[in-house]
């Protein structure tokens, strides 16, 4: 099963102009969710989790009041899924044709369906296949879930904990590449353990990187073994908000990459303010909510995939003014000032001297100084 629409109207912030209709690339890929804090990034996320849930699942999250958007009398979520060779229907339903159009009602009153449909797919009291899970910005592990949850639960509690149940192949996927090579796992009846520099400690003990990361795998390589599936043969849908929590700019990098090769047949559908996590976006899959929701394609995706972190946070997608603190951006103002007396030859012993320091005391990446320059010559 693959995500490949989504419409949300009428649910908190995404009312009139933005109103949600994003089409979504319905294969294993990274999608990324990006927009400034209050765009619905979380929300968003919620919503697909809601309409794969369907109307059993649903209730015991949604408060009719607190998601339709003010002053709207109901509200609607939409998902379109693309059903796999995993995805098995309810026995005696008709097999639908195409996508599958998983969609809730929201009132004041509660939740209700327009349509049954997803009853013979995802919202089946146990469905073969439909694989969906979903992580909060909260991922903490526990030695034990303090009691069984849905699958996609994780999403709405902030108190929800990953199991730390240890299986073979989570250590052998652990083992490949996700923590530094200075570093060895290994399991026990006692749980996993992580070594480096001679120094053996429990994943509870770990700093919380390394332990939201590894809890992350652990839970996710469980979740598939209970649903009956493998990392390497596994489709579905993970919905993973605030990936980059507690990770270095470094694993914020590359954790989309890594995702994919090692659960190849997965749908990611991650939120972030990171514009490193942004570079792992799969083509169609850079969802920006920023004004009205859309995908972003052509150059701005290019320049986000394919640029420096500095281009991308710089970009209209981020809106960072300048990638220097305040106090650097006075002192380059005063630098450009400067270098306009200098080369028109006006500037005197004193701004020379001035001039020189400054120079010295500040090194442009190439991104600034192409726009110290810019700004020099609207000068002259």
């Amino acid at each position: 099963m693959y995500v490949a629409k989504v419409k949300v109207e009428n649910i908190r912030g995404f009312h009139d102009a933005r109103k949600v209709g994003l089409n979504l690339p319905a294969a294993p890929g990274w999608c990324v969710l990006i927009g400034p804090n209050g765009s619905g990034r979380t929300t968003l996320l919620q919503s697909i989790a809601l309409a794969i849930g369907g109307p059993s699942f649903a209730p015991a999250f949604v408060t009719g009041a607190a998601w339709v958007s003010a002053g709207k009398e109901r509200g609607g979520i939409e998902v379109d899924l693309v059903p796999g060779e995993q995805d098995r229907f309810a026995r005696g339903s008709a097999t639908p044709e195409g996508h599958i159009f998983a969609d809730l009602v929201v009132t004041a009153s509660g939740v209700s369906v327009d349509s049954n449909v997803g009853r013979s797919g995802p919202w089946q009291e146990n469905p073969v296949g439909w694989f969906a899970v979903g992580y909060g910005a909260y991922r903490r592990p526990a030695a034990a879930a303090a009691r069984p949850q849905p699958r996609l639960a994780g999403l709405f509690r902030a108190d929800s904990t990953l199991s730390e149940t240890v299986t073979s192949a989570a250590v052998s996927l652990i083992r490949d590449g996700l923590l530094p090579e200075d570093h060895t796992v290994e399991a026990d009846s006692e749980g996993l353990w992580v070594t480096r520099a001679g120094v053996r400690l429990a994943l509870r003990d770990l700093g919380d990187g390394y332990r939201n990361l590894i809890a992350l795998v652990l839970d996710l390589v469980r979740q598939l073994h209970a649903a009956g599936l493998t990392a390497e043969t596994a489709t579905g849908v993970v919905l993973l908000d605030e990936v980059e929590a507690h990770l270095t700019l470094e694993w914020q990098q590359w954790i989309g990459g890594w995702l994919l090769a090692h659960f190849p047949g997965l749908q990611f559908i991650v939120s972030t303010n990171s514009p490193y996590v942004c570079q792992a976006a799969t083509p169609g899959g850079l969802l920006s909510l920023s004004g009205p929701p859309r995908v972003v394609d052509g150059d701005l995706y290019e320049r986000v995939v394919h640029g420096s972190a500095e281009d991308v946070a710089l970009s209209e997608l981020f809106g960072l003014e300048s990638a220097y603190p305040p106090r650097a951006r006075r002192l380059r103002q005063e630098l450009v000032e400067l270098e306009v007396r200098v080369l028109d030859g006006d500037a005197s012993e004193v701004q020379l001297a001035r001039y020189r320091e400054l120079q010295e005391l500040l090194v442009s990446s190439p991104t600034a100084r192409a726009a110290e320059i810019a700004a020099r010559l609207r000068r002259r």
